[in-house]
């Protein structure tokens, strides 16, 4: 076949095939917090009403129940809502509390209570839309039948299917998995480990199950539910060939020092259940972890259990640093026990990725606030447009006197409560957003009320102003990864997808080590510092002398981007079309216009001179002032206030200007110029 029919041949089976499919279509972690006394629509993009789907929901704070479920092949209305328990043996029942399944996500009512939406109270919901290769919602009517086959609209073989009968209490949830096959069984509302059953599930295909005639699955007249989950269906994605959904288990090996397993599942995971399949002790519940309430590297993981009617982190849940998700897998760390680690035990899983749906606007991966003065005295929530986020910046630039002195923090995701000051060495504090894990929110960020560990984040009762930066990790823009440094030069998976022009890393374990900064003006032979004004310097040890590609990027052997048993941080950035933009120019000390293909503008320009004397990491952003006038600016490397007193920088619609009265280290005649544009 020649080149030209092949390619009509491979864009007529894509079109065949439908429009790509990504996990944000299908699957949503949505916190909310309670307000009782009004209706509340949770809005999280899954189309339920028209696909189809069922919400998981739980109470985080209170010992009310355990995860309630409810579906759309059950579900009639509010006054019918026909609910489930996973920590209950009970059949469904009506609560009054939530009332539809909509286009865009679920409503609840305003008197729906502990439930789902007591006042002031924090819930969390996943929902799964039905959609093959990933999940499907099915009921049927039992008959006794020993090899009863029920239909499922997969298209591939199921990984995992949870089973409940509806109609009458006294029956355990049913749990098959692929990892401990149609002879063993476990139960989702107990810790008891897989039992010898040949009665449950018997069989699994790629259109259907099939059953015995257990009263669990399958008694003559009584009604069921099944949630089929898929494995490794490879469907997904831009090209279609990305899976989303693993089913899969480990073997524990104690290694409590933080050596514990880790495992592959060529994707990088937004949401885990785990549940140790060859134990019965109490610890041995069904964990679940996601990345909005909070999986970090640094910090401690905050598991609910599907088998309890307890809050997240109350006993045997026990907050702890169990579990740590990286860009091909997950790894298991810390004390896990018999929770998730150990030695010689069997653990299956049910993984699903996280978001990888390319972004098709800045203002779904970046916003700016400027909080101006600002007063209160609780906890401050800073909101943002774009979601959960992944990194927020926050510089504190007014200037009170006895507080012009404080630099921008970094805090991330990945880091939970740890946060770095991109001015100094030291190692990631724990101290700044006090004990709240700083992105449990799904519009920004949350500080802690102690004065002492947020002045350089949150204004409290003195009236300060302050500028944040949200970002929002997407293919093609922004990446984080955190990693363990071997102290051997290896390479590092990233899941940026294309080729990083900025890597900005940090080891966070270790004062003795710079910020370390690849850029493409600068190439992999040579590195900038982040904390400091200096010029470009040649170290092959930093990034092993080796340009990244789209899938790793290398590092030597110096500790700042490899230190041996430290976690070292780097964030990824990359030019994507009409949203960011990371590029170089040549000074000249004119006007001077930096075309970065926007249609509006930039609303974040970060700008080094790498060569000649060196230059500070000059920051302006939209919401202080990138006018043809006055553009406040600072220094990503200094703790001073911002400066407000000079026009180096002005509005372009295909991305910024340097003026003619721009310094040296902005536009010097001749100078190496590395920015950071974003629309």
């Amino acid at each position: 076949m020649d080149p030209i029919t092949q390619q009509i041949a491979l864009a007529s089976a894509g079109a065949a095939a439908g429009d790509p499919v990504y996990v944000d279509d299908v699957f949503s972690t949505f916190l909310y917090e309670g307000n009782d006394g009004s209706n509340r629509s949770i809005n999280n993009g899954i189309d339920l009403s028209g696909e189809g789907g069922c919400v998981w929901l739980k109470h985080r704070e209170g010992q009310y129940n355990g995860i309630i479920v409810q579906d759309t092949e059950r579900f009639v209305s509010s006054s019918d809502s026909n609910q489930l328990d996973t920590s209950s043996t009970g059949g469904q029942t009506d609560y009054n509390g939530f009332t539809s399944f909509n286009s865009n996500g679920f409503s609840v009512t305003d008197f729906a209570g502990d439930l789902y939406n007591a006042s002031g109270e924090n819930y969390v919901s996943w929902s799964f839309r039905k959609a093959p290769g990933f999940f499907d919602v099915v009921t049927w009517t039992g008959n006794s039948s020993t090899n009863r086959t029920v239909s499922h609209n997969l298209g591939s073989v199921p990984g995992a299917i949870i089973i409940k009968q509806t109609n009458s209490s006294g029956n355990n949830w049913c749990v098959y998995h692929r990892s401990t096959g149609t002879s063993k069984a476990l139960s989702l509302n107990l810790f008891g480990k897989a039992e010898n059953r040949d009665d449950r599930v018997k069989a699994v295909s790629s259109s259907t199950f099939t059953l015995g005639n257990s009263s669990e699955v399958n008694f003559n007249g009584s009604t069921y539910v099944a949630y089929v989950f898929a494995h490794d269906d490879q469907s997904f994605g831009t090209d279609q060939n990305e899976s989303i959904i693993k089913c899969g288990s480990y073997t524990g090996n104690g290694n409590f020092s933080g050596g514990g397993p880790e495992v592959d599942l060529g994707f990088e995971p937004q949401w885990i259940m785990i549940k140790n399949a060859t134990e019965s002790g109490t610890y041995s519940n069904w964990h679940i972890y996601d990345n909005s309430r909070g999986v970090s590297s640094k910090s401690d993981d905050i598991p609910l259990s599907a088998n309890r009617a307890a809050a997240e982190g109350s006993t045997f849940n026990t907050i702890n640093n169990y579990i740590s998700f990286n860009s091909r897998g997950f790894k298991i760390q810390g004390p896990g026990y018999t929770v998730t680690d150990t030695q010689g035990e069997t653990y299956i899983y049910i993984a699903i990725r996280r978001s990888h749906k390319p972004p098709t606007a800045g203002s779904e991966v970046f916003d700016v606030k400027d909080r101006g003065f600002s007063n209160h005295s609780g906890n401050l929530v800073n909101t943002s447009t774009i979601g959960p986020i992944d990194l927020a910046i926050t510089k504190l630039y007014d200037g009170q006197s006895g507080y012009s002195n404080y630099p921008a923090v970094w805090s991330s995701r990945k880091t939970g409560y740890y946060s770095h000051r991109p001015n100094e060495n030291t190692a990631a504090v724990t101290n700044i957003h006090g004990t709240n894990y700083y992105a449990d929110r799904m519009w920004g960020y949350q500080d802690a009320v102690l004065y002492a560990q947020t002045t350089e984040i949150s204004s409290y009762s003195y009236g300060r102003k302050y500028v944040d930066y949200f970002f929002k990790r997407a293919a093609g823009f922004f990446d984080i990864v955190v990693y363990k440094g071997t102290g051997s030069a290896t390479t590092v998976p990233h899941n940026l997808g294309v080729k990083p022009e900025l890597i900005i890393a940090k080891n966070m374990d270790s004062g003795l080590y710079s910020w370390r900064v690849y850029s493409e003006p600068t190439d992999a032979t040579d590195y900038l510092t982040l904390n400091s004004d200096s010029t470009r310097s040649d170290l092959n040890t930093i990034w092993n002398d080796t340009e990244p590609t789209s899938s790793v990027f290398s590092v030597g052997t110096n500790g700042g981007t490899n230190g041996s048993g430290n976690d070292i941080i780097a964030y990824l950035f990359a030019s994507l079309d009409g949203i960011s933009k990371v590029g170089s120019y040549t000074g000249n000390s004119s006007y001077k216009n930096i075309d970065c293909g926007f249609a509006n503008g930039a609303r974040f320009v970060m700008i080094k001179r790498v060569d000649g004397p060196g230059g500070d990491w000059y920051v302006w952003d939209s919401d202080r002032g990138i006018v043809s006038g006055i553009d406040p600016y600072f220094f990503m490397n200094g703790d001073v206030i911002h400066n407000d007193e000079y026009d180096y920088i002005d509005p372009h619609n295909d991305g910024f200007s340097i003026t003619s009265s721009a310094p040296s280290a902005v536009n010097g005649l001749g100078g190496t110029f590395l920015f950071l544009a974003i629309a």
